[in-house]
């Protein structure tokens, strides 16, 4: 059975049921209290049979859970803290900085409070996408001739000598 608006109380129900039973948990504690419902799932708990109980996939019920309900009770990230991400990824772009792992992390300390992986992950390539689609119409405004493209990328990178085209250094760069 697909994972619809309908049944997600019923999915909740039966994980809180068998995180009660697995934990000697409250059952109406979990359902009231998301943090402890989360807390409950994220030890070691019984995915195959809650999956079996509700007819779903063990990786789709497990999915569901984790990718999207708690997204959602998290909320998406705020306003305030793209721009801080935007202003951050443009920032490690001027210093040539990758914007790998390390970067998201020390990011994800500068926000005004803590995300969903996923609600973070997506504004963050979002902002990321934005950025380099605008440095990339930047540098091919005026034509495309590699002197061009390899001048306006050394300007928009503060000094980045050599490079044959602004995407390449980008490409570099997001490693």
């Amino acid at each position: 059975m697909p994972i619809s608006q309908k049944n997600q109380q019923q999915i909740i129900d039966t994980i809180a049921q068998i995180a009660s039973s697995q934990y000697k948990i409250n059952k109406q504690e979990l359902l009231e209290d998301f943090s402890k419902l989360s807390i409950a799932v994220s030890k070691k708990f019984a995915w195959d049979i809650a999956a079996k109980q509700l007819g779903l996939q063990k990786h789709e019920l497990y999915r569901w859970f984790h990718d999207t309900w708690e997204r959602n009770r998290l909320g998406s990230v705020e306003k305030v803290d793209v721009q801080i991400i935007k202003q951050e990824i443009q920032k490690a772009l001027q210093n040539q900085i990758q914007l790998d792992k390390t970067f998201q992390q020390k990011l994800k300390q500068q926000l005004t409070k803590e995300y969903h992986r996923n609600s973070f992950t997506v504004a963050f390539n979002n902002q990321k996408r934005i950025i380099l689609a605008s440095l990339e119409k930047k540098s091919s405004k005026h034509g495309t001739p590699k002197q061009q493209i390899t001048n306006n990328a050394s300007t928009e990178l503060n000094g980045v000598q050599e490079a044959n085209s602004i995407v390449d250094i980008l490409k570099q760069l997001i490693k």
